[in-house]
């Protein structure tokens, strides 16, 4: 007896048979004062699939995963934006693909914050007591 095992790509009979999302999980983190936004974006091909691109002052790191299932083409397309603090420019944003993972680090996301100084409060006693001008008396009514 022979067993025979037919796969439908349109009817999902494997258990574990389910495509890839189409929008990668997304991480922003921060490391010292820099931004680290972290996308797992397996089998794409950076110089065709991913773009990262900074207008204003947004960071929008999109791109598209084309597959071929069961003869049918199918493109996702997907689109992440994060703000970025006044003054940060193109220039402080780096981006690298290794091993499936886009990170995107932003110089400067995360400024240090500004320390309060210290104004000393002069004490009523050490500041010369102010002259009051005579004031006419008031005739008794």
């Amino acid at each position: 007896m022979s067993t025979l095992v037919l796969r439908r790509p349109a009817l999902r009979t494997w258990a574990f048979d389910v495509p890839a999302p189409a929008a990668p999980a997304v991480s922003l983190e921060r490391d010292g004062e820099d931004g680290v936004l972290t996308a797992e974006a397996p089998g794409l091909d950076p110089a065709r699939d991913l773009s990262v691109q900074v207008t204003g002052d947004r960071l929008v790191v999109a791109g598209a995963r084309r597959q071929v299932l069961g003869g049918v083409r199918r493109e996702a397309r997907f689109s992440r934006t994060v703000r970025l603090p006044e003054g940060v420019t193109a220039d402080a944003v780096s981006a690298r693909y290794d091993a499936g993972v886009l990170r995107v680090r932003v110089a400067g996301m995360f400024p240090a914050p500004v320390q309060p100084e210290t104004v000393t409060v002069a004490i009523a006693s050490d500041v010369a007591p102010v002259e009051q001008p005579e004031q006419p008396e008031q005739p008794a009514a």
